[in-house]
């Protein structure tokens, strides 16, 4: 029998948009579906970690292939790649960071255990040097793919990495058929806002949506910290 037949089979699925991808001639360099340990997937967790896609280029691909890392999820059961992953070039140090900043911000002194135990993936599990180089049949294939995941992970919180209204995780749960109510935002700086909402509609509907800007994009986390403490966090889950 096969440890993780549901990760396992979302991970085909995984495999055929990337054929997809490939044929309509996208620039995309492999995939990666999880950044959490499959179990978090298999049986679903409390909190839900979710980005737009993984980042890099075709030398990401060839060390994620050299590391292994497609396997790490199914070897290790509280793998998490934002606590764990050390081999992230140019941005990514710094951006992982953000994340633990930022779970800190959300979630207090649980924040590395939230982390550990949430599921963590994206609307669309193919590397690419940025939203932009996906084609809008792959992104709306994506996120089809992104829901059915959420579906069955049934989170009572989803924390998006990036709230923007376009090819974002918060724009996929908007204008989905779950939708977002009840929306409130606070300025962060500049153009960043924080915005919290609930899921309207659905198996998961009252789950928490939390609307992060794009940590990849933040030089600065103390303003978002106090966005935070206007809206209530940290809280306990």
């Amino acid at each position: 029998m096969t440890a993780f037949p549901i990760a396992r089979g979302f991970e085909r699925k995984a495999e055929a948009l990337l054929m997809e991808a490939n044929a309509r001639g996208d620039a995309v360099y492999g995939m990666r579906p999880w950044y959490c340990s499959a179990s978090s997937i298999e049986k679903g967790a409390e909190v839900a970690f979710i980005g737009a896609n993984p980042g890099g280029g075709a030398e990401s691909e060839a060390t994620d292939r050299q590391l292994g890392v497609l396997n790490w999820p199914y070897d290790y059961d509280d793998y998490c790649a934002w606590l764990d992953d050390r081999h992230w070039k140019g941005s990514g140090p710094s951006h992982q960071k953000r994340a633990w900043k930022a779970f800190e911000i959300l979630f207090g002194q649980r924040w590395r255990e939230v982390l550990r135990s949430a599921a963590c993936f994206e609307i669309v599990p193919l590397r690419s040097i940025g939203v932009g180089a996906l084609s809008d049949e792959t992104w709306r294939r994506g996120a089809a793919l992104a829901m059915e995941v959420l579906a069955h992970v049934r989170p009572r919180v989803i924390v998006c990495n990036g709230n923007g209204e376009g090819k974002s995780v918060w724009g996929v749960l908007r204008g989905s058929n779950l939708g977002i109510e009840k929306e409130k935002k606070v300025e962060v700086y500049g153009t960043f806002r924080l915005k919290v909402g609930r899921i309207a509609h659905g198996e998961i509907a009252g789950a928490e949506v939390i609307g992060l800007p794009h940590l990849a994009r933040m030089n600065s986390l103390p303003p978002l910290k106090a966005a935070a403490n206007e809206l209530g966090f940290p809280r306990s889950l």
